[in-house]
């Protein structure tokens, strides 16, 4: 009689990490965003399909695109998978946040409001913020941008 041995085939699949900000505040994104983009505040988003944090937050986020379309620059940084990622960093170097991008870009539900002309963040938003506390940060930005 003859005996098999199982055999076991490891395949090894390159992986994203993949980390909830749990960090301090963060004062700055680093750089202006280019001239095009120094009109109106901005909101910076690390986000992933697989992130708790972020599916929790996506509808508050999507009311807040809606009400403030065309007055506020939205980025989001997509790290779920490869692809997404690249294009993450794509997008990244084409509004001068590539170092933000390189130190932050692998800490989901990481959500900022940011004065383009300086990178200052105006406002870190934490998990469970509201659309009221998006509309309180927003606000404040564009009444600061429209005295200057």
């Amino acid at each position: 009689m003859r005996s098999f041995l199982p055999v076991l085939v490891a395949v090894s699949l390159p992986t994203l990490a993949v980390y909830a900000h749990r960090g301090g505040k963060i004062a700055s994104v680093g750089n202006p965003l280019p001239s095009q983009f120094q009109d109106k505040p901005a909101i910076v988003q690390v986000k992933a399909r697989n992130c708790p944090m972020c599916r929790q937050m996506e509808p508050t986020v999507q009311q807040v695109k809606e009400k403030y379309k065309g007055r506020v620059t939205f980025i989001t940084f997509d790290i779920t998978d490869s692809k997404s990622l690249q294009a993450s960093r794509q997008v990244a170097a084409s509004v001068n946040l590539t170092d933000f991008f390189n130190k932050y870009g692998g800490q989901t539900g990481l959500i900022l409001a940011i004065d383009p002309r300086s990178g200052k963040v105006l406002e870190q938003f934490s998990h469970g913020a509201t659309v009221e506390t998006f509309t309180k940060a927003i606000d404040a930005a564009l009444a600061e941008m429209a005295k200057q």
